[in-house]
């Protein structure tokens, strides 16, 4: 296989960028995901792919649920802080505003767009990521505009 074809064909997929969020206790995670799709309309689910050393993916385990939020163009840097590894970066939530969802205790964060919280239904290893499948049980917008994607945040997944 020619590998930069490979990595670069992969690289026109687009993607948009969100937030995973999850909470178990007085613990909360947070990660920047890409993999993520709708997969049914009835019920409503969505799929998310987490990479398996995650604190996140973890702590979603864990919990059985968890919260997607949708970021907004022009929202790169919240992006690029909340990608950090959690747990290199214990405190990437400080000085972020949220409230926790009504189903799953999720951070739903002030500064998206929009935001989903789903429970598991099932799950699977896929490579280096583990894939969720997600109902979803509850959702809200905060307001109007553009979402946030690969492309105009310059981000690049490594294909």
């Amino acid at each position: 296989m020619d590998t930069e074809a490979k990595k670069n064909t992969l690289r026109m997929i687009p993607y948009g960028l969100y937030v995973v969020t999850a909470k178990q206790g007085d613990r909360i995670a947070g990660m920047t995901v890409n993999f993520i799709t709708q997969c049914s309309f009835t019920p409503p689910m969505i799929v998310v792919a987490m990479e398996q050393d995650s604190t996140t993916r973890l702590l979603v385990e864990e919990c059985g649920g968890f919260a997607v939020n949708f970021l907004e163009d022009g929202q790169r840097e919240l992006a690029g802080q909340l990608g950090k590894r959690t747990a290199t970066n214990p405190d990437k939530f400080n000085a972020i505003g949220w409230a926790a969802g009504n189903n799953s205790g999720a951070p739903i964060l002030d500064e998206a767009l929009a935001w989903l919280e789903c429970r598991v239904q099932s799950t699977i290893v896929s490579g280096d990521h583990v894939v969720y499948l997600g109902e979803v049980v509850e959702a809200g917008i905060h307001r109007e505009g553009q979402p946030l994607s690969m492309a105009s945040a310059g981000f690049r997944h490594a294909g």
